[in-house]
């Protein structure tokens, strides 16, 4: 019986790769720097890395739904001939069978600012998968040699279905991520990825509803069906040796990675800090509560030229017998089911394998986290092109800088295998796997895997060292051991000079005036200004003199108007030697005693209350001259006048009274006054109006004697004509001793 080559091509590239293709263990890591990229490029955004170097990371897996292996895995990573595939346990309702490889060389992210990161990388790949495969297809492969014989000769395979991809490329990938939002608690960020494709050669052979047999002589006999096959080159898949792979047509193509990442950090600020005059970001001190990410990976095509590329799609409804079904022999197995080889009408084209994720990160504790990942194929299994299998996943982990361990559980292969695997990274080197018991340990495993990479990490930098915890660095920091603001020295007054450089470090100041405050601002500093709140002149040792008369406003009585020192630089317009603030009469010379006024015609009365300033007059007529003496006045005098009995002898008491009157006279120089000399009506009445007026006369001539002019005196006796009471009866006018006591009377009126 000829040889099956479908398996044998799959489990001799096993032999070589195999893939683990999201690195679980590592990818959602806050130290996956570059190895993050793969599940969702906004993660390298905000990064604890300043700059990162990853110098390979080496990625295999084999994974499937269709078999269990019967027997270690280690077996057939020791020697394929070891291996027996009849060992093999079939599994009902597969629908995924992946085998793969890639190296991520000399990859590296840049941290550019506090938003900002870019990534630059370089990812050579090769992927075989089998998808959509009836079960009577994937029983048929696993069996060789006369075991096959014994079981399945003639036997019918009815409506045979499959789909088997094989592709090899390399990426050359370019990352951006941005911090979009940071508010309070939330971070919300960004990332794209695009690649430029480089296709190697890929390989498709699908069978849709195939109905076929194989006779005594191993030829597979199709009686009907549909058979697409595709590929860029007929030696893609003509090789011995894994390398062989990258040496078909190259072809170009397109890809891209999107992905936005969430975080809540219930403390925005415990990472940052103030050093040198700025607000740092300690970026290796970035935590959060939780994380949520959303990416779409591996978006994009290939397609091969045209001249050099295959793509037959054939259908049989006759019978065709194949003598080989051999795919690395792809023009042969055309030709065989005859396809013709010179109608070429489409180029081969495959896709990429698009996977939507989800991802959530929890921190448990202090460097422990949980995550879940989900991760769904976007391809349909029955596709051209590139095929990942759905999954999700749980990964606890304990990360530090230098040590993480991870433990992946997951249910894969479109939730079909329950794998655990087991991570470590110690520095710059880490090695894991996410089947870690498929691998190495299980007689029934459906896959296995391993990954490892070497890094350079470059942390973003320290806190610098702050002996003093001033805020500045010791770096800069002037005085390292005391603490400070200004240069990192003590700045008592908080004037920004530092106290060993501040002539006056108790009291802020300005760096012209070596740390002296001028609150003024009149260029004299406060400790020597004697009005320090008003702006003056250095003369006046920093006071002002607004009114400009030399004298300085602090000293000045009259500080708005110009003035004398000798009144306290108040003026004297006048000239009278009374400054004018005192003076009633500011523009003309006067008195003191009048406050300044003048008193021209002197009587005492200054002009301004003179309403006769150029003649003398009294104080109680406004300066003017009298004409008369008030009756009052007069009337008090005559009532003090006194004289002897029967005689016009004046009592000597009378002459004060007399002496006065005489002064109202000299006073009153315009004044005039008519004496009277009354009696009462005992006795003659003749004699009676003589002594009257005889006694009238003494007065006048006393009054005479004492300088008043006589023409201003009028003497008169009335004798008993004019009783006091105005009355015309004489008679009963002195009836009583009273009534006759009070005509006996002087009167002295004003004329």
């Amino acid at each position: 019986m000829k040889k099956n080559y479908l398996l044998p091509l799959i489990f001799s590239c096993f032999v070589y790769w195999a893939k683990a293709q999201n690195l679980l263990g590592i990818a959602n890591s806050n130290y996956a720097g570059t190895n993050g990229l793969y599940l969702n490029p906004a993660s390298i955004a905000d990064s604890k890395y300043r700059f990162f170097m990853n110098f390979f990371t080496f990625d295999f897996y084999i994974a499937n739904n269709y078999f269990q292996s019967g027997q270690k895995l280690s077996v057939l990573l020791k020697n394929y001939e070891d291996f027996k595939v009849v060992k093999m346990i079939e599994r009902s309702n597969g629908n995924f069978f992946g085998l793969g490889f890639d190296i991520r060389p000399f990859n590296f992210l840049v941290r550019i600012n506090e938003k900002n990161s870019f990534a630059l990388g370089v990812r050579p790949r090769l992927l075989i998968n089998a998808t959509d495969v009836s079960q009577n297809i994937y029983t048929l492969a696993r069996f060789e040699g006369n075991s096959f014989a014994d079981a399945y000769r003639f036997y019918p395979f009815k409506s045979a279905r499959g789909n088997l991809n094989i592709n090899a490329l390399a990426e050359y990938r370019g990352t951006y991520a941005r911090t979009l939002w940071s508010e309070g608690n939330h971070y919300l960020k960004a990332g794209a990825t695009l690649k430029y494709l480089q296709g190697f050669g890929g390989l498709t052979i699908q069978g849709k509803n195939v109905d076929f047999f194989i006779d005594d002589d191993d030829y597979y006999n199709m009686e009907q069906g549909e058979i697409t096959i595709g590929y860029s080159d007929p030696r893609f898949a003509d090789f011995n040796s894994p390398q062989d792979a990258f040496r078909g047509k190259l072809a170009n193509g397109f890809g891209a990675d999107l992905g936005v990442s969430y975080e809540f950090r219930p403390n925005p600020n415990e990472n940052k800090y103030q050093m040198d005059g700025e607000t740092r970001t300690d970026h290796r001190m970035i935590t959060y509560k939780y994380r949520i990410g959303l990416s779409l990976i591996d978006i994009g095509r290939i397609t091969y030229k045209l001249q050099d590329s295959r793509f037959y799609t054939i259908n049989r409804n006759t019978l065709t017998i194949v003598k080989r079904f051999d795919v690395s022999q792809p023009d042969s197995l055309a030709k065989d089911l005859g396809a013709n080889l010179n109608q070429i009408t489409a180029p081969y084209k495959t896709t990429l394998p698009t996977m939507l994720f989800t991802t959530f990160d929890y921190k448990l504790a202090n460097k422990l986290y949980a995550n879940l990942t989900y991760g769904q194929s976007l391809r349909r299994k029955s596709a051209i092109g590139m095929h990942q299998a759905s999954f999700v996943s749980i990964t606890p982990r304990y990360e530090s800088r230098l040590l993480e361990f991870a433990l992946p559980m997951m249910l894969s292969e479109n939730f079909s295998n329950f794998n655990v695997g087991l991570s470590m990274r110690l520095a710059y080197l880490f090695i894991g796997s996410d089947n870690i018991i498929g691998t190495l340990f299980s007689e029934t495993a459906s896959g296995a895997n391993i990954y490892t990479g070497l890094n350079l990490p470059i942390f973003n930098k320290k806190r610098p060292k702050d002996s003093d915890g001033d805020g500045i660095s010791d770096k800069k920091d002037k005085c390292p051991n005391t603490a400070g603001t200004v240069g990192g020295c003590p700045d008592r007054d908080n004037d920004g000079i530092a106290d060993a450089d501040d002539a006056c470090p108790d009291e802020a100041g300005l760096v012209e005036f070596q740390g002296c405050a001028d609150r003024d601002g009149d260029k004299i500093i406060d400790k020597n200004d004697l009005c320090p709140d008003q702006p003056g002149l250095r003369e006046f040792q920093g006071c002002p003199d607004t009114d400009g008369d030399g004298i300085a406003d602090k000293d000045d009585a009259c500080p708005n108007e110009a003035g004398l020192a000798q009144f306290q630089g108040c003026p004297d317009k006048d000239g009278d030697g009374i400054p004018d603030k005192d003076d009633a009469c500011p523009n003309e010379a006067g008195l003191a005693q009048f406050q300044g006024c003048p008193d021209k015609d002197g009587d005492g009365v200054p002009d301004k209350d003179d309403a006769c300033p150029d003649v003398p007059g009294l104080k109680d007529n406004k300066g003017c001259p009298a004409n008369k003496i008030e009756e009052d006045k007069l009337a008090a005098i005559a009532s003090e006048i006194q004289f002897e009995t029967g005689k016009a002898t004046i009592k000597r008491q009378s002459f004060p009274m007399l002496d006065e009157l005489a002064q109202l006279m000299l006073k009153y120089n315009e004044a005039k006054i008519q004496v009277e000399g009354h009696t009462d009506n005992v006795g003659n009445k003749q004699a009676n109006k003589q002594l009257s007026q005889r006694r009238a006369n003494a007065i006048k001539n006393y009054l005479v004697k004492k300088g008043v002019p006589p023409s201003r005196i009028i003497a008169i006796g009335f004798g008993d004509e004019r009783p006091k009471d105005g009355s015309k009866d004489i008679k009963a006018a002195n009836r009583t001793p009273e009534q006759r006591a009070a005509n006996r009377r002087v009167e002295i009126k004003s004329l």
